[in-house]
């Protein structure tokens, strides 16, 4: 399995009609750029990122905040995403080595076999439905619906992120690759949650943090989830200084989900890491 930075020179090779071995070569002086080894995945990387947003956010002044992704000093994080999208790319096509990561593969599986058992089991399913909100290059949910392919399930995927055409034209090239049937939902300026199919399976995986109104999404996600359906994501309270986080208190959405007053939703822990969890939505009258 190639990981998405391999596909990623292909995929730019391509789209710019270059030679794939310069676009390697130039790639890779790129990355040797960062003296920690690490190139796009290092601290050098992520410190370069912070400075240029912190160092631009005068260009993002607003007069008035408009949605939900300004912080206190009005500086609009929304046009600035835009701006760093290529930055943000880079940094999360190094994220996507952990792909060929034993330990990924094997908790994407236990994901992928939650969801055969509830299509093979449930004659109202006509296809199993992912959503992966904030999903930046969307690797986990991808895996999963390569998978679920690979096994004859049939699986629609709903991609929501704010429009960055970097983003969005790589996305289009791997899951067309894949023949995954998916949607892009763009999260525009003044609607932070768009309308969302109905899931068996949501993804939040580090974007709350980024937005001032988290327990809208959280909110919205409850209530268009299927009986028995699973929700991962990152709802720890935020402990890193980074210029881009704006909600650091994330305990209103973790009082959404473990304190209910009109679904039965179980925390079923950590996992994978101690900073994500998942969540189980028991909904027994839409089953």
């Amino acid at each position: 399995m190639k990981n998405y930075l391999e596909e990623y020179m292909d995929f730019y090779s391509k789209k710019n009609n270059l030679d794939r071995n310069l676009v390697g070569k130039v790639f890779k002086q790129s990355m040797a750029v960062f003296e920690d080894g690490r190139g796009w995945n290092g601290g050098g990387m992520l410190e370069l990122t912070d400075i240029m947003a912190e160092v631009m956010q005068w260009k993002y002044i607003s007069k008035e905040k408009e949605s939900s992704f300004y912080n206190d000093d009005n500086v609009d994080f929304e046009k600035m995403y835009v701006y760093m999208q290529d930055l943000d790319l880079m940094r999360m096509l190094s994220y996507s080595i952990s792909l060929n990561n034993p330990v990924m593969k094997n908790h994407v599986q236990i994901f992928v076999e939650n969801l055969i058992d509830k299509y093979e089991n449930n004659n109202e399913i006509d296809e199993i439905s992912v959503v992966d909100y904030g999903c930046g290059l969307a690797y986990w949910t991808i895996a999963i619906c390569e998978s679920l392919i690979e096994k004859n399930i049939p699986v629609k995927l709903t991609l929501i992120d704010l429009y960055r055409e970097s983003f969005v034209e790589f996305l289009d090239y791997l899951c067309k690759k894949r023949n995954i049937n998916y949607e892009f939902v763009e999260v525009k300026h003044n609607k932070l949650v768009p309308e969302l199919p109905k899931f068996d399976y949501a993804h939040l995986m580090a974007v709350l943090e980024h937005t001032s109104e988290p327990e809208e999404i959280v909110k919205e996600l409850v209530e268009k989830a299927r009986h028995g359906a699973v929700v991962f994501g990152t709802f720890y309270d935020d402990p890193f200084d980074d210029f881009e986080h704006i909600s650091y208190d994330l305990s209103g959405c973790r009082e959404i989900l473990e304190n209910n007053k009109k679904w039965d939703i179980t925390n079923l822990g950590s996992y994978w890491n101690d900073e994500t969890t998942v969540y189980q939505i028991l909904k027994p009258n839409e089953a």
